[in-house]
């Protein structure tokens, strides 16, 4: 208990600096466990959302493959094979699939709808009602769309464009772009499941010949009689089927989804997480330089506690208590916080275009894990090595004219600052150099920056004084005694000047590296335009959104 007082006494003698240490680690623990909340809510939202898909197909007949985008170039199966499947015996519904990407609708202005984030989807509807899974919205005037003259538009991309339900739109679809009278709205699922989709829909006959030229289905649906198991009909269409079709069951058609969805969002947990970790590395660094200097200014205090009677462990004690402490506020705040986070995570995927479905609010027991890995243990883990060197603290050492915990060794700095910043240098060279994927070059290219960050901060106690002198010397000049003393202060100690000026670094580089990253997929975006489009000129309906200039 009086270790424990010591250190609540010690920490509000410093208070601010403890709580902006306590704030750079909040931030890093709400960062990552708003990241962690927000995709396993959304991770969980779509597995339902595909359960809610699928739960009206038994099972599934498709060309088999084993590569590419299972929605686009796969072969279409005969619409004749719909007919003998639908004769099985155990099958009690059948209904083929047509669609197609990249079908869009042109408003009333002429402008062709943008897709935003999601996917422009065109669609036949299901010609069996126990099978589909769009649906007229109820709004008293919508219909299904029947005939070669009619097609619906999905309620939420209608509303927000203006499309009016019994006036004439265009619509391009892949044999070309043709006029329809827009019969009504649709809804997909249900009509509050919003899905990153634009859906246009006609009947059967007419999708298949705008969207396959007249040719078969991309996939045929079937549900099972009463009683009838899968495995028996399958067994039963077996022989009717070629060696490049096979059937699914609706529990693969939910772990494909599944799997679709969860390598969707780890990318989007993998690409934040980055950036909380980058965060998490400046709280490590701030923490560190906090108990160090604080360390540094209690050198006497220390010695006195070695006088009263304390032990080397108990010095030590003293300063992994006032981490605790700290790490395990940043925890509870950095919890509580995150669901925050969450919650802004969502709102910038929504207002991004992402239109994804809602989701609940998880908070599982990896997350809390993390969290207190991460505040608890990034805190106690940088407060380490000033925890070692507060042992050395002797009375001998407090009664020095000028008292240091561990003398600066200038050579010492120099050598290890330099190794690791070699290390750190090398592997970025062999992440620029070595032509690898997007996925290995990260690993490189992020441990080389840290070793060099590393580095550089070891190295720079050891160039301190110098620098210190020479760049001090024109507020020397200028300011006369005030210039002098500060000049003269900074050149001291080394140690805290770097240690100081460490945190101003990280914050410059974290900067830059947030400048050239934005800079870099700018200019990497143009050049994959510029290079994606040979013509000299563009011929546009409803302009060309500034491309003026684009291809020069």
């Amino acid at each position: 208990m009086t270790l424990l007082r010591y250190s609540l006494r010690s920490i509000a003698g410093v208070k601010v600096r403890f709580a902006l240490t306590t704030l750079a680690v909040i931030v890093g623990v709400a960062l990552t466990v708003g990241v962690l909340i927000s995709t396993d809510g959304l991770r969980a939202s779509l597995n339902d959302l595909s359960g809610k898909i699928y739960e009206k197909y038994d099972f599934t007949v498709r060309a088999a493959s084993d590569v590419g985008d299972r929605n686009e170039g796969v072969p279409l199966l005969p619409p004749e094979l719909a007919d003998e499947i639908a004769s099985t015996d155990g099958v009690e519904a059948v209904a083929g699939l047509a669609q197609e990407f990249n079908v869009v609708a042109i408003d009333g202005d002429g402008n062709a709808i943008e897709p935003g984030v999601g996917r422009q989807l065109g669609f036949g509807w299901p010609e069996s009602e126990v099978l589909s899974t769009i649906y007229v919205y109820d709004d008293g005037i919508s219909r299904q769309p029947v005939g070669p003259d009619e097609f619906a538009i999905d309620h939420f991309t209608g509303r927000e464009n203006g499309f009016i339900i019994g006036q004439r739109y265009d619509v391009a679809t892949p044999g070309g772009t043709f006029d329809f009278e827009l019969v009504g709205y649709l809804y997909f699922i249900d009509p509050e499941t919003r899905v990153t989709l634009q859906i246009v829909a006609w009947d059967m006959p007419t999708a298949r010949q705008l969207l396959h030229d007249g040719g078969g289905y991309d996939l045929i649906h079937g549900k099972l009689s009463p009683g009838a198991s899968f495995e028996e009909v399958v067994a039963a269409i077996g022989g009717r089927l070629g060696p490049d079709i096979e059937v699914i069951s609706q529990q693969e058609n939910i772990n494909e989804s599944n799997q679709e969805f969860a390598s969707n969002i780890n990318l989007l947990r993998n690409l934040l997480l980055a950036f909380a970790v980058i965060v998490l590395i400046i709280s490590g660094f701030i923490t560190y330089n906090t108990f160090t200097l604080v360390m540094g200014q209690r050198i006497r205090e220390l010695g006195l506690l070695r006088v009263l009677g304390a032990e080397r462990r108990q010095i030590a004690q003293v300063v992994a208590v006032e981490a605790l402490l700290v790490g395990i506020v940043a925890t509870i705040l950095g919890l509580g916080l995150g669901i925050g986070v969450a919650f802004g995570i969502r709102g910038a995927l929504d207002s991004s275009g992402a239109h994804l479905p809602d989701s609940d609010l998880i908070i599982g027991g990896w997350t809390i894990v993390a969290a207190v890995v991460i505040g608890i243990g990034v805190t106690m883990v940088t407060a380490t090595w000033p925890a070692l060197q507060a042992r050395r603290v002797t009375p001998m050492v407090a009664l020095a004219d000028d008292p240091e915990i561990d003398p600066f060794n200038r050579r010492r700095a120099l050598i290890v600052g330099s190794a690791v910043g070699v290390v750190g240098l090398i592997l970025l060279l062999v992440g620029l150099l070595a032509g690898l994927s997007t996925s290995q070059i990260v690993i490189p290219l992020g441990v080389g920056a840290l070793l060099m960050l590393l580095g550089v901060n070891i190295v720079a106690p050891a160039l301190a004084r110098p620098m210190s002198l020479i760049l001090g010397w024109p507020a020397d000049r200028l300011f006369s005694i005030n210039g002098r003393l500060a000049r003269l202060n900074a050149a001291r100690n080394p140690r805290r000047t770097a240690t100081t000026a460490s945190a101003l670094m990280i914050g410059l580089a974290m900067v830059s590296l947030v400048t050239v990253l934005g800079t870099s997929f700018k200019q990497t975006l143009n050049d994959q335009l510029k290079d994606s489009v040979e013509a000299d000129w563009l011929v546009c309906s409803g302009g060309c959104n500034n491309a003026e200039g684009a291809l020069s």
